[in-house]
This record gives C-alpha cells, sequence and structure tokens, in this order.
C-alpha cells in the first residue's frame, strides 16, 4: 500500500521526533531535501543542541536527584521525632528548606513542538 520510500521517511520521522527534533525543525529539514538543498549543516547544528540541551538536563536532574536524597533523610528523621498520629508537615518544612536552583522545569523534560 505505501512504497519503500514512505516507510523509509516514516521512520526517520519517529527516529527524529525521539532524539527531540520538532515537528517544525523537521518538517523544514525535509522540505529543503525534497526541493534539492542539502539541509546536512542544519541537522548537524540542531543536533548540536539537541545534546547540549540534554547534558544541562541531565546535570539539572542529578542536583534535583541530590536535593531530594537530602531531602529524603531529613523527613525520615522528621517523621521518627514525630509523635504518632501527629502532623510531621514534611511539604510545609520545604518554606524552610533552601530553594533548589533549577534552570529546567517540569515541562521541558517533554518534547516540544516548537523550536
Amino acid at each position: 500500500m505505501y512504497s519503500s520510500a514512505d516507510v523509509e521517511r516514516v521512520g526517520l520521522a519517529q527516529r527524529a521526533l525521539q532524539l527531540g527534533f520538532s515537528l517544525t525543525e523537521l518538517s523544514e529539514i525535509l522540505r529543503t531535501h525534497d526541493h534539492g538543498g542539502v539541509p546536512c549543516h542544519r541537522v548537524l547544528n540542531l543536533t548540536e543542541e539537541k545534546l547540549r540541551s540534554l547534558g544541562q538536563q541531565i546535570e539539572e536532574l542529578r542536583r534535583t536527584q541530590s536535593y531530594m536524597r537530602r531531602l529524603v533523610r531529613d523527613w525520615r528523621k522528621r517523621l521518627k521525632q514525630t509523635p504518632a498520629g501527629s502532623k510531621a508537615m514534611l511539604l510545609h518544612s520545604l518554606a524552610d528548606k533552601p530553594k533548589l536552583v533549577t534552570k529546567f522545569s517540569a515541562k521541558n523534560f517533554k518534547r516540544r513542538s516548537k523550536p
């Protein structure tokens, strides 16, 4: 029903989306290619940007993980010191903790459709 070129193009699109290419970026690249252009430098530049961004996100996740480990350790101690049936006010205690400074929010870890 579909040509092998169509199947290949869908597979290419799926892999590119998995790597974080947006539909807009992918459309631009494929349009350039389809009109006889050579988008290779654009593809490389976008991939390098995505790699840098991924490294930043990984570092941010590591900082968040470390912060949460300390938080869990502190909260376990707090719960041990809290009488049974009493509120430990764990979430409220976040106001007393140093703020976790982040460059990325949860929405940054989802695939974006815009560059």
